[in-house]
């Protein structure tokens, strides 16, 4: 694969950086920075490079609005796995919310109220996924 501005080598000693230091979900950020480049077709990189582009151009023009769309369906996956740890965190340890609300209906034998509860997460959790599709969708129209 054709790398005329060398980003692929900048990207792995950003991510060997963010490895070290153990923070986990940069780190599932710097995976889908890596990949929304690496997804960015090489005809566009030859012919930016053919034309004479210059690597902050080829950055520019090329990389950042050809990664974009699937840093968008990156946020998508990302919002499911953030609600996944609010749900843990919520049901846990939680004083107030709807995690709470669970707990108490759980204590009281309130099958009824869980279900309710567990749904309103649930639609929670699909409208802020269907909002992040309808703007990507917006945003990103050429990537339909």
């Amino acid at each position: 694969m054709h790398d005329p501005v060398g980003i692929r080598r900048r990207i792995d000693r950003v991510v060997a950086r963010v490895d070290r230091r153990d923070d986990y979900g940069q780190l599932l950020a710097s995976g889908a920075v890596v990949y929304a480049v690496e997804e960015v077709d090489d005809v566009y990189l030859q012919t930016a490079t053919t034309l004479g582009a210059t690597k902050g151009q080829i950055i520019r023009y090329v990389l950042i609005p050809g990664s974009l769309p699937a840093l968008g369906e990156a946020l998508r996956v990302m919002n499911g796995i953030g609600w996944t740890y609010v749900i843990m965190a919520e049901v846990i340890n939680a004083p107030y919310g709807l995690g709470a609300l669970i707990t108490v209906a759980g204590k009281r034998s309130h099958v009824d109220q869980i279900f309710a509860l567990v749904i309103v997460i649930l639609v929670i959790g699909v409208v802020s996924d269907q909002v992040i599709r309808f703007v990507n969708k917006q945003l990103f129209t050429w990537k339909s």
